[in-house]
């Protein structure tokens, strides 16, 4: 049939689909409605809806993208096959650490002593040695150490006693009840050479005075040669940290720093210290790249209402934050009892949970809209309608699930800050502290939300044809969540198009192409013409290989994306701690040094490090030089699990690197984000070290 057989005439009006893997775009156009059935009805009709219709076209079409998407998604998932050991063929220029510092118990009058014989080179700290009973059936006395040990000036913990000399502790057990206690006695130590070993955990049977050790809870570790899976259990020592004793001393780097420091920091502060601490951490995030999208859901939520007084939107945001809050809470109390497998964060960055929540917000934007009862059946559009004021029209129970939602889905990325915390956290196996610990940090990241909320619906008008608009406004930006989430999952080309539509749409929506006759209808065309040319913009930033919203034409300027720039930089993908073994040990039979690549595809963060730091001019020079590999834990699977686990981190964007013998170069990890300047001075370091 041909496009005069059609009732409508046919115009330039032009939208695309997209199949396959996300990679092919063709265009067609549709009709306009400006002519044919419209047209006999009246003037005010076909005008509200036209711009219904058009409103319609962009939610529409996003559903009809996550679907596509959800197909090729599911078709192309997996689970990829646990693996088991890790570089356990490699050798270190280490000693274990159980020939560092052998251990011995034996029974004492009243007690047991404990010893360690100090291979030399190492040091253990007498405020890293702690003891406690497991159980209430017996008590401790106070330690006797054998000798007073050295003051040392740590560059990280300030003054501390070591010993670099064979040492041995009398430990008076006190019982209770019963003729058995189980002690647990907790030690860390480091080698002059510059490695730190993480804290170590000895459990000894005492039964009527005739102590027995259990199997050390070590393991042998890829990168320092142990593992402890038993961390310490007293939440008043101190947390695993990496003291540098080496000549790799900490510089003046921005990301490595926060962490680290934060981490160094948080040991020898009090309960109330580290809530105002997180507290003040999560105010920061919230101006994150990846934090930054609740508050358009929060002002929407505000939007919602009929009559939006202050009391009602504090009330409202407070709820939400409180959801928030809540669910970071129960993180921490995870994380403190779990250690770095609690990331249930990282879990829930899979395809199919993304695709369902953009999902979610782009029908939660057809309620701001007000379109839900268009050509629906009576039955769906009750149950929409239902949904739709019970998400949107700001009931407390509702809105609190939605912050709840929001923490672990629309935040997904780990910034240096939260990775220093998290670290601290899952070191002290304290539930309590990790549960105040980021329930504070749920509640700074509020403030500037209910500031926003309560601000703009203070300001928002009460009734009349503007509050409709305002709704429409924060419907888009729902629409711009739906992005946000779904663009973890789409090539760079597809996310700057449905960008392009995002901006189109709303432009023509605001007026862009509508006559103007009074002032504040004009100043509105302005800005809606604007936003057009943004559009065009965007669509031209697509076709020539722009990956940025905010930058659409870098591609251009840069050629990011030329062929040279994927030969330079040539990563192997691995998903496994296995894979990893066999990728390090090739970079050790030919002597290079290695940079391992933590990455996802739902990760915010690594597309900016990878786009705008590692092909930045000297860098990808640099990075020429090493043995590139890329772990890429998209996925969340079991091995992907379990590799974090092993290096203990909390998800991407991390970066690790390892010498020319498949060891790692810990005092240069990177956590969260790091600009040009400090990655290009990190890397020098690392070059410089790494031909010590």
């Amino acid at each position: 049939m041909k496009p005069d057989h059609f009732p409508l005439k046919w115009a330039g009006s032009v939208i695309f689909s997209i199949d396959g893997p996300m990679r092919h775009s063709h265009f067609f156009v549709i009709p306009s409605l400006q002519t044919g059935l419209l047209t006999s009805l009246p003037a005010s009709l076909q005008a509200s809806l036209q711009t219904s219709l058009q409103t319609l076209l962009l939610p529409t079409l996003l559903l009809a993208v996550l679907s596509s998407v959800s197909g090729t998604a599911l078709a192309s998932g997996g689970i990829v096959n646990n693996s088991s050991g890790f570089l356990s063929s490699f050798e270190s220029d280490f000693l274990p650490v159980d020939q560092a510092f052998v251990f011995t118990d034996t029974p004492a009058d009243g007690g047991l002593r404990l010893t360690w014989k100090v291979t030399p080179g190492h040091y253990l700290y007498r405020e890293r040695m702690t003891f406690s009973v497991i159980g209430d059936n017996a008590s401790l006395g106070e330690p006797d150490f054998s000798i007073e040990g050295e003051r040392k000036q740590d560059p990280y913990f300030g003054e501390v006693t070591v010993f670099h000399n064979d040492v041995s502790v009398f430990l008076p057990v006190h019982f209770k009840s019963g003729t058995e206690a189980t002690i647990r006695a907790a030690y860390q130590g480091c080698a002059d050479a510059g490695l730190c070993y993480p804290p170590q955990t000895r459990e000894l049977l005492v039964l009527n005075e005739l102590p027995a050790s259990t199997t050390p809870e070590t393991t042998e570790s890829p990168a320092t040669g142990v593992v402890s899976d038993g961390a310490l259990s007293d939440t008043k020592t101190l947390p695993d940290t990496n003291p540098d004793t080496s000549k790799e001393k900490a510089a003046d780097l921005s990301s490595l720093d926060t962490a680290n420091g934060i981490n160094r920091f948080l040991q020898h502060a009090s309960l109330a210290t580290i809530a105002g601490v997180f507290f003040l951490l999560g105010v920061g995030l919230t101006f994150t790249p990846c934090v930054f999208p609740m508050i358009p859901i929060v002002s929407s939520i505000i939007a919602g209402q009929t009559n939006p007084t202050m009391a009602r939107s504090l009330l409202l945001s407070l709820s939400y934050v409180f959801g928030m809050a809540i669910t970071y809470s129960l993180a921490g109390v995870a994380t403190g009892l779990l250690g770095a497998g609690a990331n249930a964060q990282a879990m829930l960055q899979s395809a199919p949970v993304l695709i369902f929540f953009a999902g979610l917000f782009s029908l939660l934007s057809l309620a701001m809209f007000g379109v839900y009862e268009l050509q629906l059946p009576a039955s769906l559009r009750d149950r929409l309608t239902a949904t739709s004021n019970r998400f949107s029209g700001g009931q407390l129970g509702a809105v609190f699930a939605i912050g709840a939602t929001s923490a672990l889905i629309v935040s997904p990325c780990v910034s240096a800050p939260l990775a220093g915390s998290l670290v601290y956290i899952s070191t002290t196996e304290n539930a309590l502290l990790g549960g105040i610990a980021l329930f504070m940090l749920g509640l700074g990241m509020g403030v500037p939300l209910i500031a926003v909320a309560v601000g703009g619906g203070k300001l928002l008008p009460k009734a009349g044809a503007w509050m409709e608009t305002i709704r429409q406004v924060f419907g888009f930006l729902l629409l711009g969540v739906a992005i946000w989430l779904i663009s973890r999952l789409l090539s760079d080309f597809t996310v700057m198009l449905l960008w392009a539509l995002l901006a189109g749409t709303m432009a023509v929506v605001s007026g862009a192409l509508e006559p103007a006759d009074t002032t504040p209808k004009r100043v509105l065309k302005a800005f809606s013409l604007l936003l057009l040319v943004y559009a065009i913009i965007l669509m031209v930033g697509a076709f020539t290989h722009g990956s940025d919203p905010l930058d659409p034409l870098s591609g251009i300027a840069s050629g990011e994306h030329s062929q040279a720039d994927s030969e330079q930089l040539n990563f192997v993908t691995i998903t496994s701690s296995e894979e990893l073994a066999t990728q390090l040990e090739k970079s050790a039979r030919i002597g290079k040094l290695a940079m391992l690549d933590v990455y996802a595809d739902w990760c915010v963060s690594c597309k900016i490090m990878e786009r705008e730091v590692f092909h930045a001019p000297g860098i990808k020079q640099t990075l020429a030089d090493f043995y590139l590999i890329k772990a890429d834990v998209t996925r969340g699977s079991p091995d992907n699990i379990a590799l974090l686990k092993q290096f203990d981190l909390f998800g991407p964007p991390s970066i690790l690197f390892f010498d020319a013998h498949g060891l790692e170069m810990k005092t240069v990890r990177v956590q969260g984000e790091m600009d040009r300047a400090g990655f290009s001075q990190l890397l020098g370091r690392v070059l410089q070290s790494g031909q010590n």
